[in-house]
């Protein structure tokens, strides 16, 4: 459809074809409204709906994180094929039912500690302190609003409060980590033989019925894949923002409206003692326990003292109160005017806020120093030119879209409206390729319908932050099969190195015969050979002298007879073979584990009794959970 109206819907052929499909448009927009409510959501946990666009969010949130983990270069295939559906939708009810049994158990985040937390993220911060500017143009750079991103930061703060209370009561006992140290430093005594494939390879001969057969049996190893290749234009933000320029004027005016950025702004530190208004009735009864309280610290009781017996604010209360240093645009507002109507070491009346009463001390004040204009020259443009391109961006974007859509046939109208250079990649298969290949989806729009047969423009694609593609088919190779002699060689080889592989494995276990069905002595053994078998040398878990195969099967092992010694055998990845015995086990000597590596072990094993304590949790409360997932709506 979308087709046809390309190719002939021009003049007053359009107007009538766009007018025929308001109609039916319009009224399936509205009966989506009523009818399929239930198809926005991948779960309902009771009675809570997950929306698939949280699902989508949350999908990309985690795509994004594993290519930065993984690094520029990370294989697009990889990525997705880490990230299951399932275990996605999974999450987010188990997130959920965690959310419900906080709140149900009466944790709860304060707006003081919330802002703290954000305050204390190295990302929002300039010159070592909180940048309220800073903060929020990189959210809004991430596409996030300040309030999904703080209820983000109340609902993890809540889930973590009952992580933590549930790991903290996980209890190691003296007796459990001299298992576990027997355990983990246990050592083995191993010997060894290898086997290396190679040492074969001289004997194998392959003959030309061998390499055809195989060829024939496996041509579909020996294809030339699908390439295509593609032109295209990028607009980014970076490009934008060097052909701008900026004025004195333009500096001074974003000079004054972030002055809090350039510099250290004053800040506050103080403490308080918050008593809860339960309800409208129980008002008075609040506001009298303040201004008793006050009438104790003016007559001379310890602030901190009061703290610990009557706040009701749990993350402070232990502290005396103590909420450490904050500035201005953090706290609430009424809080917030008080402490910076205080002076050092004064205590304030009783201040009401949505969460109490609250008694406040100051006890210091630090900062208020400011950068000069001229030092912060540099730094000024850079945020105004940042600004000014990130609007030109999101204004130029919508032009490449309905440019690229408009004249699909070529990308010269996105070109020229937009002033950008057209491109050409390298070929690159299914897999992706370099430089603008490494972009899974934009691989995925070159190999479709619209791009490689139908020869369209591509939809607009985020490669990057602020940086969009649109791609044009430019070349395209087919699949196509290799003949055998352009493979011949590679295929030789491939049969020479398993026929190699197959002896190496052949002598090991003749090696093993001999060991243990005729008594045979395992130095003469691999002697005979041409080898040499290793002298014996106990090892730990944690060794790396020996191949990770041997390491990983000799653990595996039980603890042999008393003077009986078990031989056997594993291969290696390359093709080597080898054969082992393990003659003994022996137990560490804990009157040899200082207290220093004690200690470390026992918060080891503290981690994994409190992770196995948090998932008998999880489990109880999803036992008891009413969840509906909706896996069909990811379609």
């Amino acid at each position: 459809m979308l087709h046809f109206i390309r190719e002939t819907a021009k003049g007053w052929v359009a107007w009538v074809i766009i007018s025929l499909l308001i109609v039916p448009f319009a009224l399936w927009g509205i009966n989506s409204y009523f009818e399929n409510g239930a198809s926005a959501n991948v779960a309902i946990v009771n009675g809570t709906e997950i929306s698939l666009q949280e699902y989508q969010q949350t999908y990309q949130q985690q795509r994004n994180r594993i290519r930065s983990m993984l690094g520029a270069n990370a294989n697009a295939d990889l990525v997705d094929s880490l990230l299951k559906p399932q275990d996605i939708i999974e999450g987010l009810v188990e997130r959920e039912l965690l959310l419900q049994a906080a709140v149900e158990n009466g944790f709860r985040v304060s707006d003081q500690q919330l802002a703290m937390q954000i305050q204390a993220i190295e990302a929002f911060q300039q010159s070592g302190q909180f940048s309220k500017p800073t903060y929020e143009r990189l959210l809004r750079n991430q596409g996030y609003s300040t309030a999904y991103f703080e209820s983000s930061m109340l609902q993890d703060s809540l889930i973590s409060q009952i992580n933590s209370g549930l790991k903290g009561t996980s209890i190691v006992t003296p007796a459990d980590l001299d298992r576990y140290i027997r355990l983990k430093n246990q050592e083995r005594e191993v010997s060894s033989l290898v086997i290396p494939a190679a040492k074969y390879e001289k004997n194998v001969s392959v003959n030309e019925e061998e390499i055809s057969k195989y060829y024939d049996e496996n041509a579909q190893r020996f294809v030339n894949p699908e390439t295509v290749s593609v032109s295209y234009v990028e607009l980014k933000v970076s490009d934008l923002q060097s052909t701008i320029a900026a004025t004195e004027e333009d500096l001074r005016k974003v000079y004054e409206e972030q002055k809090s950025s350039f510099g250290v702004g004053e800040e506050r530190k103080a403490s308080h003692i918050l008593i809860q208004i339960e309800n409208s009735d129980a008002e008075k009864a609040a506001l009298d326990k303040a201004n008793e309280l006050v009438k104790k610290i003016k007559a001379g009781e310890s602030f901190a003292s009061l703290a610990k017996l009557n706040s009701e604010d749990p993350g402070s209360a232990e502290q005396g109160g103590d909420l450490g240093y904050f500035g201005k645009g953090l706290m609430d507002p009424a809080f917030e005017a008080a402490t910076f109507a205080l002076k050092e070491g004064e205590v304030s009346e009783p201040v009401k806020t949505s969460f109490g009463y609250h008694i406040i001390k100051l006890e210091k004040i630090r900062g208020g120093s400011q950068k000069p204009f001229e030092q912060v020259r540099d730094d000024l443009k850079q945020i105004f030119t940042q600004q000014k391109a990130e609007e030109q961006f999101f204004d130029q974007a919508e032009l490449m879209a309905n440019q690229a859509y408009e004249q699909p046939d070529s990308l010269e109208a996105v070109a020229e409206a937009l002033n950008l250079e057209i491109k050409t990649s390298e070929s690159f298969t299914t897999a992706g390729g370099k430089g603008i290949a490494a972009h899974q989806k934009l691989v995925q729009l070159a190999f479709s319908n619209d791009v490689l047969k139908q020869g369209f423009n591509s939809e607009p694609i985020e490669v990057g932050v602020n940086h969009l593609v649109v791609i044009h088919k430019k070349d395209h190779e087919p699949e196509s099969q290799k003949n055998l002699d352009e493979v011949k060689t590679d295929v030789k080889m491939i049969l020479e190195k398993q026929s190699a592989n197959k002896q190496a494995e052949a002598a090991g276990q003749k090696v093993i015969s001999s060991i243990n069905n005729d008594g045979a002595d395992p130095v003469s053994v691999a002697k005979e050979l041409g080898l040499v078998w290793t002298e014996k040398s106990f090892i730990t878990r944690r060794d790396t002298k020996l191949d990770r195969n041997v390491v990983s099967a000799v653990f595996k092992k039980q603890k042999p007879a008393e003077n009986k010694v078990l031989t056997e055998g594993v291969g290696r990845r390359n093709g080597d073979y080898i054969v082992y015995q393990l003659s003994a086990v022996r137990a560490p000597d804990l009157s040899k584990v200082g207290a220093a590596e004690k200690q470390q072990l026992s918060k080891e094993l503290n981690r994994v009794y409190s992770n196995e304590e948090f998932e008998d949790y999880l489990s109880s409360i999803k036992l008891n959970a009413d969840v509906s997932i909706f896996a069909e709506n990811l379609q």
